[in-house]
């Protein structure tokens, strides 16, 4: 595993490489705009045979109900490196202020541990872009 791309671990952070095994590593994520509201999680799990992750959505998207769950899935070095390369990105994106009708409020959690980070860019697409990356060959 490429260690360069770690992001600082200490307690005040919370990321994948946080994880302990046993434990699980949730992205929760409320998303409000003009024609949504819709709550995400992602929950990626430390495992002894490595990291999974499973997904869930519940939502109205343009007057249309959504309910999506994608399976569990065993999570390769590449995927976690995306992880790891949102999670900094999720930092610096919720450090600034932008111009947008969406507000995404991401809570990330290891066990009683918390980190919430608002974003009100429209042009970063977070969780939907990690998702994808994550779940692109299980569907």
């Amino acid at each position: 595993m490429n260690t360069a791309n770690k992001i600082d671990s200490s307690p005040s952070i919370l990321c994948i490489d946080s994880l302990k095994l046993g434990q699980d590593y949730f992205i929760n994520v409320q998303s409000n705009g003009c024609f949504h509201q819709s709550n995400l999680s992602l929950v990626i799990s430390k495992e002894t045979n490595g990291y999974f992750a499973c997904f869930k959505m519940k939502g109205n998207i343009e007057n249309k109900n959504v309910n999506t769950t994608l399976k569990k899935i065993k999570l390769g070095d590449y995927q976690i490196d995306s992880v790891r390369n949102f999670e900094r990105q999720l930092i610096s994106v919720s450090a600034s202020h932008f111009i947008c009708t969406t507000v995404d409020v991401y809570t990330l959690s290891i066990d009683k541990l918390s980190k919430i980070y608002t974003v009100n860019n429209c042009d970063w697409k977070g969780i939907g872009k990690l998702v994808g990356i994550l779940f692109h060959n299980t569907n």
